[in-house]
């Protein structure tokens, strides 16, 4: 699954940058990335995740079905007017029952599953140790995430959590436009754009643990969805 332009990356040889990452374009085969999002877009019963009061709240398929887009652009209106002073997000993503996933199988989404799977396989984690130079990568977690108009990831750094090494976010949409938002932004710890880094498709972008990071807000005209699968790489 790992195309060569994986295996030949390296994290020693990662180019100069503010922010502690790497970039692998054509990260998976092609064949399997264009699976991989087919999949996604095809089987996974998008649920929304936002903030509302401070609070992580999730709307599943059916429930949004219920409530109605009037209802829900309320929500995701209050979510962005929370992110000017505290951490907030609204975007899609699929149902989860733990932060890490083991049950591949429970996931409603085969191509997901597969991915997962690969990942966490004894030659998935060997060649994620590799790329990283990280020996004690033990296991990834991810999940499928959609950004749609409206969507966005306000500034944290991703410390919840005590086992997580590295962070990473496969992109899986075709020829997005950096004028649409949606964009992986670093920052500095006093907020300020250090770095900023365009979805393109099949690429993958790993970057260390605590670091702050967001994904810019994605326009009203933004003609599609930003689609990728993000997750973790832990330690025990």
């Amino acid at each position: 699954m790992f195309s060569k332009s994986f295996l030949k990356a390296d994290w020693g040889s990662r180019e100069p940058s503010l922010a502690n990452k790497i970039i692998i374009p054509s990260a998976l085969n092609r064949a399997d990335a264009c699976s991989l999002i087919k999949s996604i877009e095809k089987e996974v019963p998008w649920s929304v995740v936002f903030v509302n009061d401070g609070r992580r709240w999730e709307l599943p398929a059916d429930e949004r079905l219920r409530i109605g887009s009037d209802v829900e652009q309320q929500y995701r209106d209050k979510a962005f007017s929370e992110s000017s002073n505290n951490f907030s997000f609204y975007y899609e993503t699929n149902p989860r029952g733990s932060e890490v996933q083991r049950s591949y199988e429970k996931i409603n989404c085969a191509g997901l599953s597969k991915f997962l799977e690969y990942i966490n396989s004894n030659t998935g984690l060997r060649h994620l140790r590799q790329l990283t130079g990280c020996s004690l990568i033990d296991r990834a977690d991810g999940q499928a995430t959609k950004y749609a108009a409206g969507s966005f990831l306000s500034m944290h750094d991703d410390q919840a959590g005590s086992t997580r090494k590295f962070a990473y976010v496969l992109n899986l949409t075709e020829n997005w436009n950096a004028t649409w938002g949606g964009l992986l932004l670093f920052h500095s710890p006093g907020g300020e754009i250090v770095e900023s880094v365009v979805p393109e498709f099949n690429t993958l972008v790993v970057f260390e643990v605590p670091q702050f990071h967001s994904v810019s807000l994605v326009s009203s005209e933004a003609p599609k969805s930003r689609y990728a699968v993000s997750g973790w790489l832990h330690t025990s």
